[in-house]
């Protein structure tokens, strides 16, 4: 998937984060040892993000940046529905939230990827997410959507895996958003795919 996006705030974000990635890169070449050391992450300045009165930043930037700890408190803030498209999904902050959404009586919808890990089949089960898993749309294609819809009114969007590895290694990015434009066709992209998905047991 692919967001276009004219938010100037969201924009001069995402221009930061790669002037602090360009920065420490070298060119083509170098055989000198090490890396340049990266400055402090970039991060929005304000959280203006509403998800049933729990505010959340525009954007965030990976490693190290809070990106874990954020979209557990956007699944904490959930009240009806959260429908989550992951490749891979190995965060168990993530999935502790999502079993406490479950026992607040959230519907959760879960869609992995059939050649991704998912190391929490059993706890899934036992709180009743109804958990899918999606082959790509061609022959050795891949399900490779990394977004969530929760209340039908907020989406998580980027390149972040739900996994520690993305939180703590990775260079990632994630857009968190109330806009409807966004929103309305993520969803309704979630529910085709989610049609066709295979139950894992």
């Amino acid at each position: 998937n692919m967001m276009f996006v004219f938010d100037r705030d969201i924009l001069n974000g995402y221009q930061r984060n790669f002037e602090w990635m360009w920065a420490q890169g070298k060119l083509p070449g170098d055989q000198s040892a090490g890396w340049p050391k990266p400055g402090p992450l970039p991060a929005a300045p304000f959280a203006t993000v509403d998800l049933n009165g729990t505010r959340l930043p525009p954007y965030i930037f990976s490693p190290r940046g809070g990106t874990e700890q954020t979209i557990v408190r956007a699944l904490d803030a959930a009240r009806q529905e959260i429908s989550i498209a992951m490749f891979a999904f190995t965060s168990k902050p993530a999935m502790d939230a999502l079993t406490r959404a479950a026992s607040r009586g959230v519907q959760i919808r879960l869609m992995t990827s059939l050649r991704a890990s998912f190391p929490f089949k059993e706890e899934a089960k036992k709180a009743r997410i109804q958990h899918r898993l999606k082959s790509g749309r061609v022959e050795n294609g891949l399900m490779h959507n990394k977004y969530a819809v929760v209340d039908g009114r907020l989406l998580i969007n980027g390149s972040f895996n739900w996994s520690a590895t993305a939180e703590t290694l990775n260079t990632e990015n994630t857009i968190f958003t109330t806009d409807p434009q966004y929103v309305g066709p993520y969803k309704a992209e979630f529910d085709k795919l989610y049609s066709t998905a295979v139950r894992p047991y």
